[in-house]
């Protein structure tokens, strides 16, 4: 793969596609003040709605409108199953610290 002459033409076009992709997340890397998985993804994939929300939900159902959008229902669906649980965790924690 890192040959300076491939013969196999798959593999020249797979080369092409992660040179292509490299220069991308380089390109995205240039871009950030501070380094951040979240703020890279939204500037390496830029038709992601930029967002500064921080909370859970909004990120699940960004998540969850993408799989829907993919077709992809059973994956929506445990995106959904696992944040009601967290959601139903979250809100017993808060129950019982308060009649402790």
């Amino acid at each position: 793969m890192n040959a300076p002459n491939l013969r196999d033409s798959d593999l020249k076009t797979k080369k092409t596609k992660l040179n292509t992709f490299r220069e991308k997340a380089e390109k995205a890397i240039d871009k950030l003040e501070q380094f951040s998985f979240i703020t890279f993804e939204e500037c390496f994939f830029e038709n992601k709605p930029k967002t500064s929300s921080k909370l859970l939900k909004h990120w699940f159902d960004n998540y969850i409108n993408d799989f829907k959008a993919n077709d992809q229902v059973g994956s929506a669906s445990s995106y959904i199953s696992t944040f009601n649980s967290i959601d139903k965790y979250k809100n017993e924690f808060n129950v019982a610290r308060y009649y402790t």
